[in-house]
């Protein structure tokens, strides 16, 4: 996979070899946000259409969804020729290895941290905590304006907060 970095442990940002790349405006930005949440899963088109539009949508937002799909895919297209948003029946995942975002790193290193502590390892737990912690910049997905997304991030703020803990 090309050196491709999603951040969403603050503002959304897209990284390919370290340099910040611009994915689109709101839309296409929600819509990548609501996936990247709910990484290497399939994300419903009606939670889409809810993430960009709330409750209430427009009669295109089906069609608007994927136009947003269409517009990351060939964003994408520009940076790997690695197909991420893959589509299926009931709606579309991307398809992102754990190291390629911080959301996943986070969780990984805060897991490790954990067993460290199991193992009686405290020096270990507390750098593998204090890295984890490292890696925010800010609220999480800071920035997106979705009430979904926004319901979202909770979970990974309170998180975060429990490692602070």
């Amino acid at each position: 996979m090309t050196d491709l970095d999603f951040r969403l442990l603050g503002p959304l940002r897209v990284l390919v070899s370290g340099e910040p790349k611009h994915v689109g405006g709101p839309r296409q930005q929600i819509v990548l946000t609501t996936l990247l949440l709910e990484a290497n899963r399939v994300v419903p088109v009606e939670r889409l259409i809810a993430a960009v539009w709330g409750e209430d949508p427009p009669a295109t937002a089906r069609a608007q969804i994927q136009m947003a799909v269409w517009q990351l895919r060939r964003r994408f297209a520009e940076w790997t020729d690695e197909e991420l948003i893959v589509s299926y029946p009931a709606g579309y995942a991307i398809e992102v290895p754990g190291t390629s975002m911080d959301m996943l790193r986070f969780d990984q290193a805060v897991a490790a941290g954990r067993d460290a502590v199991r193992r009686g390892d405290i020096a270990g737990a507390v750098k593998m905590l204090r890295d984890a912690l490292d890696m925010w910049r800010g609220s999480a997905a800071a920035g997106v304006q979705s009430r979904v997304v926004e319901a979202a991030v909770l979970r990974l703020d309170e998180q975060r907060l429990g490692v602070l803990e």
